[in-house]
């Protein structure tokens, strides 16, 4: 199969000479980096060896290469070589572009196969560890004690069905909480006074923003903003807003509990992860993978 069919013609690019996998489009972050992933498997599984990955989010910064900013890539080769035949036909034939990222069920993705790309390309540099290191401090818990929950409407409410407060409160409600903090991440600022409103004791991290009127996501035409302008109005550059959401993704891998919607973060975090071990992911309808 030629590398072309494997990927969109309209933000795909592969270098068979460098080995270089570019993916340029729009989109939030953790959507970005799915697709890479995503494609990055595709060529690795029809033997076509990516050493470098470059992801230019139109949406942040125009023309501008986000990659190196937030991961570092080991030295390490890919090695699909013992997969047999029909292994290589379940993972494509469970995973796909979708709401949740590269699957209709994260929970069928095979690990095996996502945890080499994970290990190679996906490491997160010293400025997204220091940006963890801060966000810990601040928390000042042992992450097994932490339940971490990422919630947003905005766009997502004419993607799929989005679970409102009292969905997680029913959540919340049958777990165990003692001696445990509730974390809260959204940009979504009508989802943080759901929860205000809600019987929920929970925290959030000062140092992340969230959008003002509810409708539109953080990151939609950041590209428009100038960063000085955005650091000015948000205390942080762009880039290290990215760091931040990668910093994040973090805390909820290694949370004792983490409870998400249904958007991008679904497959991301597990595939960070390596598992869906406690992770509670929603699904179309409110209903749990």
């Amino acid at each position: 199969m030629k590398f072309e069919n494997l990927l969109n013609p309209h933000w795909d690019q592969y270098d068979e000479e460098t080995k270089t996998f570019q993916l340029k489009r729009d989109g939030g972050l953790f959507a970005l980096l799915n697709d890479a992933i995503l494609k990055t498997i595709l060529l690795e599984l029809n033997n076509f060896k990516v050493e470098r990955i470059k992801i230019v989010g139109g949406t942040y910064i125009r023309n501008f290469d986000l990659f190196p900013e937030l991961f570092q890539t080991n030295e390490q080769e890919i090695d699909f070589s013992h997969l047999s035949d029909e292994t290589k036909e379940n993972f494509l034939k469970n995973c796909n572009t979708s709401f949740t990222g590269i699957s209709n069920n994260p929970k069928a993705l095979d690990f095996n196969i996502t945890n080499q790309i994970i290990s190679k390309f996906f490491n997160p540099n010293e400025h997204v560890v220091d940006w963890y290191t801060k966000f810990l401090m601040y928390l000042n818990v042992d992450l097994k004690n932490l339940i971490f929950i990422w919630a947003r409407k905005t766009d997502k409410v004419s993607e799929t069905s989005v679970p409102d407060v009292w969905e997680y409160k029913k959540i919340l409600d049958r777990v165990d909480k003692k001696n445990k903090k509730i974390l809260l991440q959204t940009d979504d600022i009508t989802v943080l006074n759901e929860f205000k409103n809600s019987q929920i004791q929970f925290i959030t991290l000062p140092h992340i923003k969230t959008n003002t009127d509810g409708k539109r996501p953080f990151h939609v035409n950041l590209c428009d903003i100038p960063d000085k302008e955005f650091e000015k109005e948000n205390g942080i550059t762009k880039i290290e807003h990215l760091r931040q959401m990668v910093a994040l993704s973090l805390i909820s891998k290694n949370a004792g509990l983490s409870i998400l919607y249904p958007g991008n973060p679904t497959t991301f975090i597990p595939l960070l992860k390596g598992s869906t071990d406690n992770c509670l992911l929603f699904k179309n309808g409110y209903n749990l993978f």
